[in-house]
């Protein structure tokens, strides 16, 4: 390889975060996105106490390595730590409010993951189809019929069109036979 470029320095570090070497998973100067390499690596080989040293230690942080926090919290099932975190965030994205909805949602934390739907409705950002998807998971998963009526009104208010990836239809009906 003649020429050292950002996907080679990513992969690099991305390796060595992963198997722990810090050292080795440092880059050139001037890579603005070092941390974000290390949050990420980190986390996904489990290490989380490791990614939230070098996130402190960021002079700056952008909504990516928030939520690559949070993410690393929620599969760890740390859902305290990644709620704390949430919370302090300045500017939260859908990305941010999906990263909470799915990991409570993944982790079998249905109610959790339809309070926070409720409250990024009622506070956030406009829903997305990946959001809906979680919701209407954690809604079946939950049991709870109020919550599948809330969210087939929700779903129809808001006018969600079928497009291929999200068939509102056959999945709100998926979930009506679940919760009757």
């Amino acid at each position: 390889m003649r020429e050292r470029d950002l996907v080679y320095w990513k992969s690099l570090m991305d390796g060595h975060a992963r198997c722990g070497e810090i050292e080795l998973a440092k880059c050139p100067k001037g890579m603005l996105f070092r941390g974000l390499c290390l949050i990420d690596g980190f986390s996904k080989s489990g290490k989380v106490d490791e990614a939230r040293k070098v996130f402190d230690m960021m002079p700056s942080r952008n909504l990516v390595s928030w939520n690559a926090m949070i993410n690393g919290y929620m599969k760890l099932c740390d859902f305290d730590s990644a709620r704390g975190l949430f919370d302090q965030m300045e500017m939260r994205n859908v990305v941010a409010w999906n990263s909470m909805i799915a990991g409570y949602e993944l982790n079998d934390r249905f109610r959790e993951a339809m309070e926070m739907f409720e409250t990024m409705v009622n506070s956030g950002p406009k829903a997305t189809h990946a959001t809906l998807m979680r919701a209407l998971s954690a809604a079946s998963g939950s049991g709870l019929l109020s919550k599948g009526r809330w969210l087939h009104s929700y779903l129809f208010d808001n006018r969600f069109e079928i497009d291929g990836v999200f068939d509102t239809d056959r999945d709100v009906l998926e979930v009506w036979v679940i919760l009757t």
